[in-house]
């Protein structure tokens, strides 16, 4: 009996979950939340000023009202350069967990403590940014996505007189030649006031 209700749970697990991925694909980053605010409702992210958008290769680019810039891959925002580094925040999240069930594996939804990263709040020095690129997370609540600001790059320099430098994170080739073609438009910012001796 008691295998007989294993291999129902483990039939059934498998349906929900086959189903699940099924009628929820997955939700481009334009579409995901960070705790109920999408990218393109974001303060920070919203637009400063009425010009079009720029065109810098592929990408097209527009100052937001946060500082730096929002750089967008056709309707969509490829990543936005901000001048507040990362922080850290615990999150309830959906996580795959792998396990044996009477000797056959199983993988289910679990509501799991994680970290993900955020927009911190404290300002850079003038002319430094992190940029970052959105990545939903399920959250512990069926449905519901928080937005996950993943660095993937800064722009900064090692020395208060010292030449401002593209620093590339872990990134697949495609996102590194697109962050390579934005340096004219960090390097065309505003420029920090000489630091009095």
């Amino acid at each position: 009996m008691k295998a007989f209700l294993a291999a129902v749970l483990l039939v059934g697990l498998s349906v929900s979950i086959a189903e699940a991925r099924d009628e929820n694909p997955p939700i481009p980053p334009s579409q995901c939340l960070p705790s109920g605010i999408r990218p393109e409702n974001d303060s920070r992210l919203a637009k400063r000023g009425s010009e079009p958008p720029q065109k810098i290769g592929v990408l097209s680019y527009s100052p937001n009202r946060g500082g730096g810039f929002t750089f967008r891959e056709g309707a969509d925002i490829a990543f936005y350069a901000l001048p507040y580094p990362p922080q850290t925040r615990d999150f309830d999240a959906m996580v795959l967990v792998g396990g044996n069930v009477k000797g056959a594996k199983v993988v289910f939804h679990v509501a799991q403590r994680v970290k993900i990263f955020a927009v911190g709040t404290e300002k850079l020095f003038p002319g430094a940014y992190f940029i970052y690129r959105c990545r939903p997370v399920e959250t512990a609540q069926n449905g519901i996505f928080c937005r996950e600001d993943t660095p993937i790059a800064q722009w900064d320099r090692d020395t208060p007189t010292g030449k401002f430098q593209l620093s590339i994170m872990d990134v697949d080739s495609q996102t590194r030649v697109k962050l390579k073609s934005i340096v004219p438009v960090l390097e065309q910012a505003p420029k920090p006031l000489p630091s009095r001796s």
